[in-house]
C-alpha cells in the first residue's frame, strides 16, 4: 500500500517520525510523500519541480490522508487528493477539512477519526 500524506508543511516533522517508527500489524508504513524531508525553508531547490513531483506522488498513491487541524485552510492538498482520485486511489480525511459536496459524496473519500484509523482503514468500495 502506497500511502501519500497531504496536510500543511508545518506538520512534517510528525510525518517524518511516522516513516521512521510506524508499522501497522508489524509492517512498516509506506509513506511516499518526498515533501516531508524538504518542507522547511530553503530546502527545496526547485518549487515548481517539488510542485510537479507531488502531483506524480499523489496519483501513484493507493490512499492518500488528507490531514488538517482547526483553523487551517489547506490549499494544494487539495490538488494532491484529487490527483490521487483521479488516478483510482482513495482519500482519507482526517481533521476538519471543508470539503464541498461533490468531494464528500465521492465513492473512494472517506472521513476518519485520526490519523492511525486512516491508515488502517481497508474496505471503501
Amino acid at each position: 500500500m502506497r500511502i501519500y500524506i497531504a496536510s500543511k508543511t508545518k506538520h512534517a516533522p510528525a510525518w517524518l517520525s511516522l516513516v521512521r517508527t510506524w508499522s501497522y500489524n508489524s509492517k512498516p508504513i509506506n509513506i511516499i510523500s518526498s515533501w516531508i524531508r524538504e518542507a522547511g525553508p530553503g530546502m527545496t531547490a526547485s518549487r515548481p519541480e517539488l510542485a510537479e513531483r507531488c502531483m506524480r506522488e499523489a496519483a501513484s498513491a493507493d490512499r492518500l490522508i488528507l490531514y488538517s487541524e482547526p483553523g487551517e485552510v489547506l490549499e494544494g492538498a487539495l490538488v494532491e487528493a484529487g490527483a490521487c482520485l483521479a488516478s483510482g486511489g482513495e482519500v482519507v480525511v482526517v481533521g476538519p477539512v471543508c470539503l464541498g459536496t461533490v468531494l464528500t459524496e465521492h465513492p473512494h473519500v472517506r472521513r476518519s477519526e485520526s490519523f492511525g484509523d486512516a491508515v488502517a482503514m481497508k474496505a471503501f468500495r
